[in-house]
């Protein structure tokens, strides 16, 4: 039986909204998730602040989170979403970036729960990915996780993609229908043996380009190659490029430029 006083039903539901905005805003979860137990009327506005920004890192301060804190995080994430997958819709923007690589990111490269989460969620608006410093390369990916990358990579509900610090990525999986793309330190591969891997996945995805804006930041020739590559597979659609050339002795240079259509 809702225990919701009577004055809770003429409250407009905009209102409703922007009090658990607030609270969201404020990152009170205690609050929060005492909100749910309320009223049953009131999880989805919960859950829609809960769960709207899933972030998995290792953090070494000031309250250190290790491997296992992950893993025990995405198992745990994994299992509620095969028990309420409807809950997977809330999942707004997704974080996957490793700022302590002491172990060779085997949390992202060797754990079997990351592909299974990624394949749960489906309404990922903004997805972020790689490592902080130090660098990740494509090829020591398992290929349930490389597929489930290329899945998240070209999934029409996505509107931004962040990759930082990646090494041989198909430049197919960056033919994808984003509107914003940043890419810092990227180098791709275009290999025959890779395409035709993904050659029957690539082709259930009739993608069209849409990417409005892209922004590069490149340390060495192979970044600079690939990110030509990026630009001519997006040349079509592209509005605004903002690239931040070799930041050594020798070069540094910053360009901001729209690009005008004749």
């Amino acid at each position: 039986m809702s225990t919701v006083p009577p004055s809770h039903h003429r409250l407009p539901p905009e209102l409703i909204s922007l009090i658990f905005d607030s609270v969201g805003d404020s990152r009170d979860w205690l609050t929060l998730k005492n909100c749910s137990l309320v009223s049953h009327t009131y999880l989805p506005q919960v859950r829609r602040q809960l769960f709207a920004v899933i972030s998995l890192h290792l953090r070494s301060h000031p309250n250190p989170i290790v491997i296992r804190d992950v893993v025990r995080r995405m198992k745990g994430l994994c299992d509620f979403l095969q028990r309420d997958p409807d809950a997977s819709r809330y999942v707004k923007t997704l974080k996957v970036l490793d700022s302590y690589p002491v172990y060779d990111s085997e949390w992202i490269t060797q754990q079997t729960w990351l592909p299974v989460l990624l394949d749960h969620l489906h309404h990922v608006r903004y997805l972020t990915f790689g490592c902080e410093v130090g660098y990740l390369q494509w090829s020591l990916f398992s290929h349930q996780l490389q597929y489930s990358l290329a899945s998240q990579f070209t999934s029409p509900q996505l509107l931004t993609l962040t990759l930082c610090n990646l090494g041989s990525v198909p430049s197919a999986v960056l033919t994808t229908s984003v509107r914003y793309m940043y890419l810092n330190n990227i180098t791709t591969i275009d290999s025959p043996e890779i395409s035709l891997v993904m050659e029957q996945f690539w082709q259930a995805l009739p993608l069209h380009s849409r990417l409005a804006c892209l922004q590069l930041r490149t340390v060495s020739m192979a970044n600079t190659n690939s990110a030509w590559g990026v630009l001519e597979a997006h040349a079509d659609k592209v509005k605004l490029i903002k690239w931040r050339c070799w930041e050594g002795v020798c070069i540094m240079c910053y360009i901001s430029t729209p690009i005008s259509k004749t």
